[in-house]
């Protein structure tokens, strides 16, 4: 049981999740492939870079799998992090806007910022979301729904 389920109101669904794209495990695959490619040479370096290499993507994937994006039929809900959290948890009616940002990349990976515009000036970003274009279809819909 995630964030999201743990923190659900009386009566509330979740419309739409998702998480952080598969692209953030690229920096620990690089090392882990460096490491593969410097254990023919140098058998010491070669393997420090696949312990680093495999050190990064232990922390790669627990930062995926306990980031949390949802919209629920009454809030915008979001939790990164695992010792240092950020969270936000918006009602619906307090959502101004929802900014995407997608470069090159980010087209073909389908992944991009967001960033979450609420009354008074708050302005939450998060970088790296899977499908960020849906994530901001499912807030519009429930908003017009209010």
């Amino acid at each position: 049981m995630g964030y999201v389920d743990k923190h659900l109101m009386n009566g509330e669904n979740i419309i739409y999740q998702t998480k952080l794209n598969w692209t953030e495990y690229i920096k620990g695959l690089l090392v882990l492939g460096l490491g593969l490619i410097f254990m023919s040479g140098s058998g010491t370096f070669g393997g420090f870079l696949i312990f680093v290499g495999l050190i990064i993507l232990g922390l790669t994937y627990l930062r995926i799998s306990t980031s949390e994006f949802a919209v629920t039929d009454k809030r915008v809900l979001i939790k990164v992090g695992i010792i240092k959290t950020q969270s936000l948890e918006t009602m619906l009616n307090k959502v101004e806007g929802i900014q995407v940002e997608q470069g090159i990349i980010g087209k073909m990976v389908n992944s991009g910022s967001i960033v979450v515009k609420g009354t008074g000036g708050t302005n939450n970003p998060f970088s790296n979301i899977d499908k960020p274009f849906e994530f901001r279809s499912a807030v519009n819909e429930q908003i017009s729904k209010i």
